[in-house]
């Protein structure tokens, strides 16, 4: 997405209330072509291109926006659309109340230095956008405690969404919509039977592909290969059973996943620095300082 400057300063700027207090959130708002809108408003957007094409102006940039495109427009910034295309454009849009502007630092690098930043995301990771979304508007709908909180978190969870798109590796951009959500299931199943002594053997036949097919894409989405993941995961859960006063450090082993106390302590150690026992007496002494 090359931009360039523009003069949008000229064009008169329509202003929301300056009394938003609240959140946004709009659902498929569509435009047909020659569609145009030239305004500004004191909450800070982050939106997503969903369908069409169109150019828009921020600033004192413009940029010709695509399907898979998204951006952030920081508060009281001017800006402007125009849908020069068949077929019109169709956005997903989040706003975000004025207050809440400092409390979430991620958003200061979204921008920079009040400038509006543009973002493209892959497939999986629009429909990722678009669930926050509908989970900000339930939150919104609500009334439960802890409310701002929750926003709060939401748009920090886009916030990495935008800002991690921009580094993805070129291996997990290769990878398809089928391919990332294989690998998102068996995270999640390797979540739920790490203990039971899984092979990576095991993981591919429930995933329906080869052991070396799931390397290779586990690999480039996750980052390590699914042996290191699964090992560490086990390590971690570790921990939390380490803390039981009336479980071995066998016992801790086994419920762990792992099959020989031996090779849990080495492991263990690589991965903590200390060995199970002196990482329990550590942590049992804080819980009773505290």
């Amino acid at each position: 997405m090359a931009a360039r400057k523009s003069k949008l300063a000229t064009h008169a700027a329509i202003g929301l209330e300056d009394g938003m207090d609240d959140y946004e959130v709009f659902f498929q708002v569509r435009h047909s072509q020659g569609w145009q809108m030239w305004h500004a408003h004191p909450s800070a957007e982050i939106a997503l291109l969903e369908r069409g094409a169109c150019r828009m102006f921020a600033g004192d940039l413009s940029c010709d926006l695509k399907e898979g495109d998204a951006f952030y427009i920081p508060s009281n910034l001017p800006h402007g659309f125009l849908a020069h295309k068949p077929g019109g454009v169709q956005f997903t849009v989040m706003q975000i109340c004025v207050g809440d502007l400092r409390s979430i630092s991620l958003l200061k690098q979204l921008g920079g230095r009040g400038q509006v930043g543009f973002y493209h995301l892959a497939e999986l990771d629009q429909k990722v956008f678009v669930e926050i979304c509908h989970d900000l508007l339930r939150e919104l709908m609500s009334d439960l405690p802890y409310r701002q909180v929750a926003c709060q978190c939401m748009v920090g969870r886009v916030g990495v969404l935008l800002l991690r798109s921009t580094i993805q590796t070129e291996a997990s951009k290769a990878l398809t919509l089928d391919q990332h959500r294989l690998v998102d299931d068996a995270l999640q199943w390797m979540q739920q039977h790490a203990h039971e002594g899984l092979r990576i053997s095991d993981i591919a036949r429930q995933a329906n592909v080869s052991p070396s097919y799931f390397r290779r894409i586990f690999t480039r989405k996750v980052g390590v290969g699914p042996k290191h993941y699964l090992s560490e995961l086990r390590l971690r859960n570790s921990r939390y059973l380490l803390l039981q006063r009336n479980m071995t450090i066998a016992e801790a082993a086994e419920k762990s996943g792992f099959s020989n106390p031996q090779q849990f302590s080495k492991a263990f150690r690589q991965f903590s620095g200390v060995s199970p026992l002196k990482w329990r007496a550590a942590n049992a002494q804080k819980q009773l300082n505290q």
